[in-house]
């Protein structure tokens, strides 16, 4: 089956997961190397001048370069999507790593979905000791351990 856009349509994935998930990383920054490592992992232990000519290879496919142009632009336009949609492309995109068993390539989406979600922030903690005001709280602790 041969990779492209659905129908030509704007905003739908490439069929191949792994040329979506080089062009989400190309749009997001990386360099096509970087991008191809992430996309294929097998590729790790390549050269670096085969990784690069592959990457190059690959990002001057019509279907995956389109795809890269149309990320960047839905990214620097008004209509950028919103956080709920990103989560739901992420979401997928993790899903269909999994269906296709690419699941140490899929270790950045998850990360940064966690991240989105907020599963790394700090817990928030109520730092005041029984809603006392600072010199109060002072002087309650220094009677706790035995300083006052």
């Amino acid at each position: 089956m041969r990779d492209r856009l659905v129908d030509g349509c704007s905003g739908v994935p490439l069929a191949n997961v792994r040329r979506e998930r080089f062009a989400l990383a190309v749009a997001g920054g990386s360099t096509l190397a970087d991008a191809y490592r992430e996309a294929y992992p097998k590729s790790v232990r390549w050269k670096d001048a085969n990784v690069r000519n592959a990457a190059y290879g690959l990002a001057r496919k019509p279907e995956v370069s389109a795809r890269v142009s149309e990320l960047r632009d839905r990214a620097a336009g008004a209509d950028c999507a919103s956080k709920h949609d990103i989560l739901v492309a992420l979401s997928s995109a993790i899903a269909a790593a999994a269906a296709d068993g690419v699941l140490a390539a899929n270790a950045r989406l998850v990360d940064i979905y966690c991240r989105m979600r907020g599963f790394y922030e700090p817990e928030r903690v109520d730092a005041r000791v029984g809603g006392l005001d600072p010199s109060d709280r002072d002087r309650k602790i220094a009677s706790l351990i035995g300083g006052g």
